[in-house]
């Protein structure tokens, strides 16, 4: 973990499970836009509610890839195919899309539930928690109608890094000392360093149907199109930038990706962002 003072600038995070709050922090998959301090605060407390916090599942690093540029050898330790970082996207943009709805607060996850259409039925994307990081314990549930045949994409625990117009004055110090900006060529290798790190640690417990999980993945993606909305925390940075409609970001945390399931009921639990218990009931047709 870093030291207190290793981020000595501002940090254009989304923290899952970080609730819009004084300082601008939208929740769970959500983006830390205030500035400066705020945003470095944001990232130790968030990384000291879940540090030290106990076993977690041990998750493998993808193949390496080639890329280039500061923080290329981390960023490649965490890409994925492009099927599944297109997966994670997706998760990521439909979590940010309800995250600060009065009925995703109230729920702690984003969507609220799994009603609404999906943006494809061979993958069902389950809601993602909402609400500060804490050691004390919190619950969060929903019931999810899955159809047979539909794979199912968890979300255990992640985070978003999206572009800003303050220069390498609001920028982000790399673990080797480089200090790049919240620029769109940068996002994956911030992100990668915050998984580095231990900011956003890996869940500490994963079942299905009481049997623990191992294929928890680690993913960076893509630099993506987030949309902003008005009213958003991200809108005055969209805006100076130039094209106020979206920002540019990227995800990593880690994700779930499971078979298709027996028809039935099943249960999907995990327990992130320090002591937060998700429990998603699916209920599998034939």
């Amino acid at each position: 973990m870093p030291s207190p003072d290793r981020r000595s600038r501002g940090v254009g995070l989304a923290l899952v499970a970080l609730a819009i709050g004084s300082i601008g922090l939208v929740a769970a998959l959500a983006v830390a836009r205030s500035p400066q301090e705020g945003r470095a605060g944001a990232a130790r407390s968030a990384a000291g509610a879940t540090a030290g916090a106990g076993s977690a599942v041990e998750v493998p690093a993808a193949p390496a890839q080639r890329r280039s540029g500061p923080g290329a050898t981390a960023v490649a330790r965490y890409r994925q195919d492009a099927a599944f970082e297109a997966l994670a996207i997706g998760q990521a943009r439909r979590w940010a899309s309800t995250a600060d709805r009065p009925e995703s607060v109230a729920a702690g996850l984003s969507p609220a539930t799994c009603d609404g259409e999906q943006p494809d039925a061979a993958v069902f994307l389950l809601p993602s928690a909402v609400g500060r990081p804490s050691e004390e314990p919190t619950v969060a549930s929903t019931d999810c109608v899955v159809g047979a045949g539909s794979r199912v994409l968890a979300d255990l625990g992640g985070l978003i890094a999206t572009e800003d117009a303050n220069g390498l004055d609001g920028g982000y110090d790399l673990a080797d000392g480089t200090r790049v900006a919240f620029a769109p060529e940068h996002l994956p290798a911030i992100c990668a360093d915050v998984l580095e790190q231990g900011l956003q640690p890996p869940p500490r417990e994963v079942s299905l149907d009481g049997a623990p999980q191992r294929d928890v993945r680690a993913v960076v993606s893509a630099v993506f199109p987030l949309a902003v909305v008005e009213g958003s925390p991200l809108a005055s940075d969209a805006a100076a930038l130039g094209h106020p409609d979206h920002v540019s970001a990227a995800y990593c945390g880690y994700k779930l990706l499971l078979d298709p399931l027996p028809a039935g009921d099943h249960v999907l639990r995990a327990v992130v962002q320090g002591n937060r218990t998700i429990t998603w009931r699916l209920h599998v047709g034939a």
